[in-house]
């Protein structure tokens, strides 16, 4: 059985790095395996995987989805609005949260959701929090 997947829950700058590496570094492999991640830990590589599968860049199979690729690929403004989309489906009880003042307590918790052990789960909101202040989205009060 596959574990469900979780939105990330190690470091901002780390996604931010890699991100912007891998889309707006050069040429796009066709396909995206363990050798693209293999200069990060082997907690953070498999992640960075995930989710580059769950934002729909890649299929299950490692294989550059081009469509959604061209989207990430324009240049900063592109990729950024790109993230934002994103950002709003996948954390949109968290946005709704901080929309309607939850404290942090309160953030933390609606992280149990995705599945998260207890100790992950202050730095998953750590990186939806480092996210939100990035993209401009609302904020934890």
């Amino acid at each position: 059985m596959t574990e469900a997947w979780m939105p990330p829950s190690f470091s901002y700058r780390t996604f931010v790095a890699f991100f912007a590496e891998f889309a707006g570094g050069g040429p796009v492999p066709p396909r995206v395996d363990l050798s693209v991640v293999e200069a990060y830990p082997p907690s953070v590589g498999p992640q960075l995987l995930a989710l580059l599968t769950q934002m729909g860049l890649v299929d299950a199979d490692g294989a550059v989805v081009p469509a959604r690729m061209a989207e990430v690929v324009r240049g900063e403004a592109a990729r950024r609005a790109f993230l934002r989309r994103w950002a709003r489906e996948v954390y949109a009880e968290q946005l709704r949260l901080v929309a309607d003042g939850a404290d942090a307590p309160a953030l933390e918790a609606s992280f149990a959701a995705f599945g998260y052990k207890p100790h992950k789960i202050p730095r998953a909101a750590q990186f939806f929090q480092a996210l939100s202040a990035d993209l401009r989205l609302p904020e934890p009060r």
